[in-house]
């Protein structure tokens, strides 16, 4: 089953400055043009990222396994 929200790869993009990444979202989605994931992954390039196993999909879950090994 294909994840929309790492998009198959295993890894989300989790912010590394929450309230920066807030105020960015907020400012993308107010003008009403963007779909949430482009406000997403727009303001986490802005703001700073960092690379984590996705939590919602089973290719992800088996990332954080051999991490975890």
């Amino acid at each position: 089953m294909y994840c929309l929200i790492c998009k198959n790869t295993g890894y989300m993009m989790e912010p590394t400055d929450p309230e920066k990444f807030e105020k960015e979202y907020d400012r993308l989605d107010a003008t009403g043009t963007l779909e949430a994931y482009l406000c997403h992954r727009i303001a986490c390039e802005k703001t700073g990222y960092k690379k984590v196993p996705c939590t919602y999909c089973e290719k992800g879950k088996k990332t954080q396994k051999e991490i975890q090994e």
